[in-house]
């Protein structure tokens, strides 16, 4: 499923709500928490303590009869940049991982940007 995913993720709140969250919980390791979620066309990208959760979306919305779950661990990220676009005025996280093409994580602003490259800096240690 991630390497499928050939558009960019943005920042996303959609997958707070209650009925995404219940089906999500029973994958969460002990003490496990999102701090920062993403969307593409069809799926989720989920930023936790612990490590990246990405869920399939059929049709960009979570759908729990067709619910398909991947997890990426922290130390499995190769490289990982901090772009800035003068042209579309936006920040982007690229990872890189093993046997997947680069994964792109668009913000809206520096410091977002800059607080997501620290996180995962220190997670990937």
């Amino acid at each position: 499923m991630i390497g499928l995913s050939n558009s960019s993720f943005y920042e996303s709140n959609e997958c707070f709500d209650d009925k995404y969250l219940s089906n999500l919980s029973p994958y969460f390791l002990k003490d496990e928490n999102i701090f920062k979620s993403f969307k593409n066309f069809d799926c989720f990208a989920h930023f936790t303590n612990k490590r990246i959760i990405f869920t399939y979306c059929k049709d960009g919305r979570f759908n729990p009869l067709h619910f398909e779950i991947e997890f990426l661990p922290y130390r499995s990220i190769q490289r990982f940049s901090a772009l800035f676009d003068d042209k579309l005025l936006h920040y982007s996280i690229e990872l890189t991982v093993f046997d997947i093409p680069v994964l792109n994580f668009i913000l809206p602003d520096k410091a977002a940007a800059s607080a997501l490259s620290e996180a995962i800096s220190q997670l990937s240690s």
